[in-house]
């Protein structure tokens, strides 16, 4: 089918991409009548601990589709998930900007997508910039005595000032925004309204909506 075909030309990309950087990509083409169940028996069939999804370039993030993310993937899927949408090469980006909310440090999954920014980090020449809260801070500064990676550390307490980022922010830039599901320990209301100013106000920006591992078989466990 045409579907396949094409599917068939962007795995093939997706190998040759990562050839040149030196990587292996191994590809897998599944088909299911729900996509969201496809996901799941990848994900347990091979093991997988993170999800990219990725956005049209020059496509916009709903609140619909965060809705069936969210109820959907994350709810059927103990994995990293990060909805990724890129704006420029990654050759291009010169600082990567963190946003993390109050409390993160304190739930199990907090390790899991701090780890991927470190290897992100040392995988590249760019900067990792964090605006957290003070006792995240305290944290990423014990990780960074021990494993040293280029950044910088900012205070940020007020997620109802989020649109600040907009003014700190630079067109070689990408925005990473580490969520949470509702009723968990580090959920800040505001973050319903991500999708709505990614959308406006950082259209020129790359940038990844970071779900740590929260649902499923992570149910209400937490590191206190």
């Amino acid at each position: 089918s045409m579907a396949e075909k094409k599917a068939n030309l962007l795995l093939e990309k997706a190998t040759k991409a990562a050839a040149a950087t030196d990587n292996e990509l191994v590809t897998s083409l599944r088909y299911d009548e729900d996509i969201v169940n496809g996901i799941k028996n990848a994900t347990k069939e091979h093991k997988i601990t993170d999800i990219v999804l990725g956005l049209r370039k020059e496509g916009v993030i709903s609140d619909t589709f965060l809705g069936n993310l969210t109820d959907r993937v994350l709810s059927k899927c103990a994995t990293t998930t990060l909805v990724y949408r890129p704006a420029q090469p990654l050759s291009t980006i010169k600082r990567y900007i963190v946003v993390v909310p109050f409390r993160a440090e304190r739930e199990i999954c907090f390790p899991y997508w701090v780890i991927r920014i470190w290897n992100m980090a040392k995988n590249s020449s760019s900067k990792i910039v964090f605006y957290a809260d003070t006792a995240v801070l305290n944290v990423l500064q014990d990780i960074q005595a021990k494993h040293h990676i280029e950044v910088e550390f900012n205070e940020f307490n007020n997620w109802d000032d989020f649109l600040i980022m907009s003014r700190e922010i630079k067109s070689d830039d990408t925005l990473w925004v580490v969520m949470s599901r509702r009723e968990r320990l580090s959920y800040h209301a505001n973050m319903s309204r991500i999708p709505n100013y990614l959308n406006k106000y950082f259209q020129s920006n790359s940038f990844v909506l970071v779900y740590p591992i929260q649902a499923g078989e992570t149910n209400n466990r937490y590191l206190v």
